[in-house]
C-alpha cells in the first residue's frame, strides 16, 4: 500500500512539474508580446528560448549585457525543444514581437516534454500564442 502511494505521489509531482513548465513558457511569451504591443520603452521585446532558461529582453535583438534582461530558469525534469530552428545553449531561439501589433517572423513553436507528456506551444505570424 505504501509503495502504491509513493508511485502515485511521484507521478503527481512529475505531472505538476510538466504543467508548471508549460504555464511558465506561455507566460513568458504572453508577457513579451504584451510589452511589445503596449510599446513599452518604445521598443520591441523578445523571448530567448534555451533548453535551460527563458530570457525576456528588450530590443530587436538579444543583448546579453542588458540590465533589462529577465532570466527564468527551466525545471531540470522537463525538456524544452524548438522549431523551426532547434534551440540549444549554443544556438537559442529568439522570438521577437513587433511593436504595437505583436506579430512575429517567422512563426515558431516550443515543445515542453517530461518524457511522458508533450505540449506544443505555437506562435503564428500574427503573434497568436496557442497551446
Amino acid at each position: 500500500l505504501m509503495g502504491l502511494g509513493l508511485f502515485i505521489s511521484m507521478d503527481f509531482m512529475k505531472s505538476y512539474s510538466f504543467r508548471s513548465e508549460r504555464s511558465i513558457a506561455v507566460s513568458v511569451l504572453r508577457k513579451t508580446r504584451t510589452l511589445s504591443m503596449i510599446n513599452a520603452n518604445q521598443a520591441p521585446h523578445g523571448a530567448r528560448i534555451e533548453p535551460t532558461r527563458y530570457t525576456i529582453f528588450e530590443g530587436a535583438s538579444f543583448n546579453p549585457a542588458s540590465p533589462q534582461n529577465e532570466v527564468i530558469d527551466t525545471q531540470s525534469a522537463v525538456a524544452i525543444t524548438c522549431s523551426p530552428i532547434p534551440c540549444t545553449s549554443a544556438s537559442p531561439l529568439d522570438i521577437v514581437f513587433k511593436q504595437l501589433d505583436g506579430s512575429v517572423s517567422p512563426a515558431s513553436s516550443i515543445t515542453v516534454s517530461d518524457g511522458v507528456r508533450l505540449a506544443v506551444i505555437s506562435i503564428n505570424e500574427e503573434g497568436q500564442i496557442d497551446w
